[in-house]
């Protein structure tokens, strides 16, 4: 049992590990974005897309800690 708890541990690190360096880039390619030289935006669609970034983000911590389907304001 305790090998399989390893194992599933040595796992979520491998993945986790890849999945934020994912996320990380991912999120420089989007401040990419910011350059008016190249792209023209509304501080509301900013702000929308960063609310929606946010709220996802607090629902993957929400997860980890089991209290995804808790509500709050």
């Amino acid at each position: 049992m305790v090998k399989n708890q390893e194992q599933r541990h040595s796992k979520f690190k491998d993945i986790g590990a890849r999945r934020v360096e994912d996320l990380l880039h991912r999120i420089k390619l989007l401040s990419n974005l910011s350059n008016k030289s190249n792209y023209f935006y509304t501080d509301d669609e900013v702000n929308k897309m960063f609310s929606s970034i946010r709220n996802e983000l607090r629902k993957a911590e929400a997860s980890f800690k089991g209290s995804a389907k808790k509500f709050t304001f």
